[in-house]
C-alpha cells in the first residue's frame, strides 16, 4: 500500500500543477508582465514531446521563481533576458512559444536539440534580441520577414544545420548591427543578394553547404571591410572571384571550395596579409598562381586542389614561412619544385599529386622534422628519394606512386616510429625489404611497392607487424614462398612475381582477408580447404600458376565472395555444387584448366549479379544449360574450346545486359589496389581487359560441337560487341536481322556449315572492324558498302560460291539484282538459291532433265521447276 502511495504522489503533484496552470491561464488578464513571461515558458514546455525541463515548476507564492529555472536568466526586475537551452534534448516545435510575452529577451539559444517545424514570425517581435542561435535542429520553412523588420539590434544569427530554405531576403540590409551570419548546411535557393554587401558590421559570413545557392559572388561583398571569416563553400556559385577581393583586408579565413568558380586567382589577393586559411579547392579556376601569393605572410593553410591551374610554382612561395598545409593536387602545374620553397616553412602536410611536375623531389621536405603527410603521386618526378627522409621521424603518410623515381628505396628510410602508410608503387625502385622492418616501421598499416624492380624475399618478420592490413608487392621480382602467418592482413597482393611453393594451410587463419591475389607466380599444389575460413574474402585470385586438383568444397563457405579467378592452372574435376552458396559472385573465371563434366544448371539460378562467366578451354561436355540466360546481369559469356554439343538455346535473348547499348561504368569496391583483368578473344586475338571491362559485352561459344541454326533470338542482344560462334557445326543461313547488332565490333562465324547469301544489312554495322565468314558454304555477292569494303579476301575464303570485292571472282549478275532476289520471300518450293547457281545447275543437269521428262508424272515436276527459274529471272531483271 505504501509503495502505491509513493508511485502515485508525483502523478498527483503533476496533476495539481496542471490544474493550477489552467486556472492561471484563465485569469491571465490579472497577471503582471513578469508572471506572463513565466506563463509563456510553461505553456511552451507543456507542448514539448519530452518533459526534460524538470526545474520548470510554477510556484504561486514566488512571482520571480522562473528566474531560477534551468537555462533562464532574468534582469534585476525579474524579466527574462536570456534563454540558454543548448543541447537540452528538447523535442517538439516552437509553435506554442509566445515570444511576444518576452519583450526584454536579449539572448536566445536553443541549438543542438531536435526542434522541428517552422520558425514562428513572433520571434520578430523580440526587439531587444541581440543573440539568436537555433542551429543544429530540424527546422524547416523560410526565415520570416519579421526577422529583418523587428530584430534591428540583432548581432548574431546562427541557423546552421537545419532544413531552412527559400531565398535570402534582400531586407537583410536592415540588420545594420549584425556581426555574425551563419546559415550553413541548409537548403537556401536563389543567389546571394547584393544587399548583403551593405551590412558593413558583418565580421563572419557562413553560407556553406547550400547546394541550391547559385549565381555569382556579389561584387558588393568586397565592401565588407570588417569581415574576418567568409565560408561560402559547397554551393553552386559560378563566375569569377571578385577582382577587388584584396580590399577585404581584415579577412583571416576564406573558403570558396566546391563551387563552379572559374577564371584566374586575382593578384589583389596578395593584399590580404592577415589571411591564415585560403581554400579555393574543387573549382574550375585556371591560369597561373599569382606571385603576389607570397605576400600572405600569415598563411598557415593553402588549398588549391582540383582546379585547372597551371604553369610553374612562383618562387615567392618561399616567403610563406608559417605555412603548415600546402595542397595543390589535381591541377596542371608543371616544371620543377623551387628548392627554397621548403627552406623556412613548418610544413605538416603537402600534396603535389596529379600534376606534371618533373625533376627531383625537394630535399628539404621534412625540414624541422614536422612533416606528417606527404604525397607527390602521379607526376614525373625522377631520381632517388630525398636524403632528408631518413631523419623524418614525424612522418605518418608518405605517397609517391606513379612517378619515375629510382634507387634502393628502403635505404632512404630509417627509423619511423609513427609511419602508418607508404605507397611506392609504379616507379623504378630497386632493392629489397629489410628484415627488421617490424622494428623500423612498427606501426605500418599500409605498404604498397607494386610495379617496381624490387628483389629478395618477403621478410619472415612481417608476421610481427600486428597493424599491417595491406601489403601489395605485385609486379616485382620477389622470390621465396608465401609467409605462413599474417593474421591481421586484409589485402594481400603479391601477383606477378616469382613466388614458389604452395599456398600454406595457415592461410585459413587470415580471417580478416578481403583480397587475396597471388596470381602470376609459380605456385603449385592444391587449393587449401582452409581458405573456407576466410569468411570476409571478396576477391580470390589464384590465376596463372601451376595449381593442381579440384575446387575445394569449402570455398562454398565464402558467402560474400565477389570475384573468383582460378584460370590458367592445371585444375580438374567438376564444379562443386557448394559454390552456389556464393550468391554474390560477380566474376567467375575458370578458363584454361582441365575441368570436366556438364555445366551445372544451378549457375543460372544462383548468381543474379554475375557479370562475367568464363569457362574457356576446359573439357566441359553436354548441352548449354537452358537456365543460363537467367543470368540477367551477364556481360561476358565465354564457353569456347570445350566439348559442348546440342543447339544454342533460343532463350539467349534473356541476357538483359547484353541487350543494353549503354552501361554504367562498374567501379569495383576493392579500390585501386586490385584491378580486374579478363582475357577476351576478340578481333582474332586474345586481349586483356581491365579498366574498361564493364563496357565490354561478349559471347564466345567457338570451338565446340554446337549444331543447328543460329537462332534469330540472338539478334535481340543489341549491346553485343563481340560475337564468336566459329568452329562449330552450325547450319542454315545468317539471320537477316543480324544488322540489328549495331554495336558489334568483332563477328566470327567461320568454320561452320552456313549457306545462302550474306544479308545486305550487315553493311550497316559501322563499328565492325573484324569479320570472319571463312570456310562455310555461303554464296552470292558480298555486300559492298561502308565497313564491308575494308575487309580482306581472307574474311571470305573457303566459300567458293561467293563473289564480289575483295574476291577476284566477279558477280555475273549485278549486285542489286542479287540483293533484290535475296530480299524476296521464298515461294512454295523454297526457292532461295542464287541465280548463278541455278543457271549452272540447269546447264549441268540438262541431260538428266531430258531423260526424266520421258516419264509423264516426273515431267510435270521438272518443267514446273524450270518454269519457276525462268519466272524468277524475268521478275528480277
Amino acid at each position: 500500500m505504501e509503495m502505491e502511495m509513493v508511485m502515485t504522489f508525483p502523478i498527483f503533484i503533476l496533476f495539481f500543477q496542471t490544474i493550477v496552470f489552467i486556472a492561471l491561464i484563465k485569469s491571465s488578464d490579472g497577471l503582471s508582465g513578469v508572471e506572463l513571461e513565466a506563463q509563456a515558458l510553461l505553456n511552451w514546455r507543456t507542448s514539448l514531446k519530452n518533459q526534460t525541463l524538470d526545474s520548470w515548476l510554477f510556484k504561486t507564492n514566488n512571482k520571480t521563481g522562473h528566474c531560477g529555472w534551468f537555462g533562464i536568466q532574468c534582469s534585476d526586475g525579474g524579466s527574462v533576458i536570456e534563454i540558454s537551452l543548448s543541447n537540452s534534448n528538447l523535442e517538439g516545435t516552437l509553435g506554442r512559444f509566445n515570444f511576444s510575452l518576452l519583450p526584454h529577451l536579449i539572448h536566445l539559444d536553443l541549438s543542438l536539440n531536435s526542434l522541428e517545424g517552422t520558425i514562428p514570425p513572433d520571434i520578430g517581435r523580440l526587439s531587444n534580441l541581440t543573440f539568436l542561435d537555433l542551429s543544429h535542429n530540424e527546422l524547416s520553412g523560410s526565415i520570416p520577414n519579421t526577422f529583418f523588420s523587428g530584430l534591428r539590434k540583432l548581432q548574431i544569427l546562427n541557423l546552421t544545420t537545419n532544413h531552412i530554405g527559400g531565398q535570402i531576403s534582400t531586407s537583410i540590409v536592415n540588420l545594420t548591427k549584425l556581426r555574425e551570419l551563419r546559415l550553413g548546411y541548409n537548403s537556401f535557393t536563389g543567389s546571394i543578394p547584393e544587399q548583403l554587401g551593405f551590412v558593413h558590421s558583418l565580421q563572419i559570413l557562413e553560407l556553406y553547404e547550400n547546394p541550391h545557392l547559385v549565381g555569382p559572388i556579389p561584387g558588393s561583398l568586397v565592401q565588407l571591410q570588417k569581415l574576418q571569416r567568409m565560408d561560402i563553400s559547397t554551393c553552386n556559385l559560378s563566375s569569377n572571384i571578385p577582382p577587388q577581393i584584396g580590399d577585404m583586408k581584415e579577412l583571416v579565413e576564406i573558403s570558396l571550395s566546391k563551387n563552379l568558380l572559374s577564371g584566374p586567382i586575382p593578384p589583389s589577393i596578395g593584399n590580404l596579409t592577415k589571411l591564415t586559411i585560403l581554400d579555393l579547392s574543387y573549382n574550375q579556376l585556371s591560369g597561373a598562381l599569382p606571385s603576389e601569393i607570397g605576400n600572405l605572410g600569415s598563411l598557415t593553410s593553402l588549398d588549391l586542389s582540383s582546379n585547372t591551374l597551371g604553369g610553374s610554382l612562383p618562387r615567392t612561395l618561399s616567403r610563406l614561412r608559417k605555412l603548415e598545409m600546402f595542397f595543390i593536387e589535381s591541377n596542371l602545374f608543371s616544371g620543377t619544385i623551387p628548392v627554397d620553397i621548403w627552406e623556412h616553412n613548418q610544413l605538416l602536410g603537402a600534396d603535389l599529386s596529379f600534376n606534371t611536375f618533373s625533376g627531383t623531389l625537394p630535399s628539404g621536405i621534412c625540414r624541422g622534422n614536422n612533416l606528417i603527410n606527404f604525397s607527390a603521386s602521379h607526376n614525373n618526378f625522377s631520381g632517388p628519394l630525398p636524403e632528408g627522409l631518413k631523419n623524418c621521424t614525424s612522418v605518418i603518410w608518405f605517397v609517391v606512386e606513379n612517378n619515375r623515381l629510382e634507387g634502393n628505396v628502403f635505404e632512404a628510410f630509417s627509423v619511423h616510429p609513427d609511419l602508418m602508410s607508404v605507397d611506392l608503387s609504379r616507379n623504378q625502385f630497386s632493392g629489397h625489404i629489410p628484415e627488421n622492418i617490424d622494428e623500423t616501421m612498427p606501426k605500418l598499416n599500409f605498404l604498397s611497392a607494386a610495379g617496381n624492380h624490387m628483389v629478395g624475399t618477403i621478410p619472415s618478420t612481417i608476421h610481427k607487424m600486428r597493424y599491417l592490413g595491406l601489403l601489395n608487392l605485385s609486379g616485382n621480382n620477389f622470390t621465396s614462398t608465401i609467409p605462413t602467418s599474417l593474421p591481421n592482413m586484409e589485402y594481400f597482393l603479391i601477383s606477378n612475381n616469382h613466388i614458389t611453393g604452395t599456398i600454406p594451410n595457415s592461410v585459413g587463419n587470415m580471417t580478416k582477408l578481403v583480397v587475396l591475389d597471388v596470381s602470376g607466380n609459380r605456385l603449385s599444389g592444391v587449393i587449401p580447404s582452409s581458405l573456407g575460413n576466410c569468411k570476409s574474402l571478396e576477391v580470390l585470385d589464384l590465376s596463372n600458376n601451376n595449381m593442381l586438383g579440384g575446387i575445394p568444397w569449402s570455398l562454398g563457405q565464402l558467402g560474400i565472395l565477389q570475384t573468383l579467378h582460378l584460370n590458367n592452372n592445371s585444375l580438374s574435376g567438376e564444379i562443386p555444387s557448394s559454390l552456389r552458396n556464393c550468391s554474390g559472385l560477380d566474376i567467375i573465371d575458370l578458363g584454361e584448366n582441365g575441368f570436366s563434366g556438364v555445366i551445372p544448371t544451378w549457375i543460372g539460378e544462383s548468381f543474379s549479379s554475375l557479370r562475367i562467366l568464363r569457362l574457356r578451354s576446359n573439357k566441359f561436355t553436354g548441352r548449354i544449360p537452358q537456365e543460363l540466360p537467367l543470368l540477367r546481369s551477364l556481360q561476358v559469356l565465354d564457353l569456347a574450346v570445350n566439348n559442348l554439343s546440342g543447339e544454342i538455346p533460343r532463350t539467349f535473348d534473356n541476357f538483359t545486359s547484353m541487350a543494353i547499348k549503354l552501361r554504367d561504368f562498374h567501379n569495383s569496391s576493392h579500390g585501386k589496389y586490385y584491378e580486374e583483368n579478363i582475357v577476351i578473344s576478340t578481333k582474332g586475338q586474345a586481349l586483356p581487359y581491365s579498366r574498361t571491362l564493364s563496357l565490354v559485352t561478349c559471347m564466345d561459344i567457338s570451338s565446340n560441337n554446337i549444331v543447328g541454326i543460329i537462332p534469330e533470338e540472338l539478334t535481340s542482344l543489341v549491346g553485343l560487341i563481340v560475337l564468336n560462334l566459329s568452329s562449330n557445326h552450325l547450319t542454315g543461313n545468317i539471320p537477316k536481322r543480324i544488322s540489328a547488332l549495331k554495336e558489334l565490333e568483332s563477328l566470327d562465324l567461320s568454320n561452320n556449315l552456313l549457306f545462302d547469301g550474306i544479308p545486305p544489312g550487315i553493311s550497316s554495322l559501322t563499328f565492325l572492324s573484324y569479320l570472319n565468314f571463312s570456310n562455310n558454304n555461303l554464296s552470292g555477292p558480298i555486300p559492298s558498302s561502308n565497313q564491308m569494303e575494308t575487309f580482306q579476301e581472307s574474311t571470305y575464303s573457303g566459300n567458293p560460291y561467293l563473289c564480289g570485292f575483295p574476291l577476284f571472282k566477279k558477280c555475273e549478275v549485278p549486285t542489286q539484282v542479287w540483293t533484290t532476289i535475296h530480299k524476296k520471300d521464298d515461294d512454295e518450293v523454297g526457292f532461295g538459291i542464287d541465280v548463278s547457281v541455278g543457271m549452272g545447275f540447269g546447264i549441268g543437269f540438262g541431260g538428266l532433265f531430258l531423260v526424266l521428262s520421258v516419264k509423264r508424272p516426273w515431267s510435270r515436276a521438272c518443267f514446273k521447276f524450270i518454269d519457276l527459274i525462268v519466272k524468277k529471272l524475268l521478275w528480277a531483271l
